[in-house]
């Protein structure tokens, strides 16, 4: 567990987090600076779209994965979330 904006939070994983994920954002994620030690946080995912958490087809994954290219998604970043935790 770690402190962000006076709110416990979880590191690693994706997760909604009231008061801290975004309206219209599917989930926040929260790691730990290496360089700075602080807690970072980045948001993924639009409210208004299924992701493969919902709809479980494997094709609509697939097309999502090889159209963002996932395979090189840099951690921590938007993408490297929905691609890691939303698909």
């Amino acid at each position: 567990m770690a402190e962000y904006r006076g709110k416990k939070v979880t590191l690693g994983g994706a997760r909604k987090v009231k008061g801290i994920t975004p309206a219209g954002k599917k989930v926040s994620h929260f790691w730990r600076d290496r360089k700075s030690g602080k807690v970072r946080v980045v948001h993924a995912g639009d409210t208004n779209y299924q992701d493969y958490r919902q709809h479980k087809n494997k094709k609509r994954r697939a097309n999502f994965r090889s159209r963002h290219n996932c395979a090189d998604a840099k951690p921590h970043t938007p993408k490297w979330v929905a691609c890691k935790f939303l698909w």
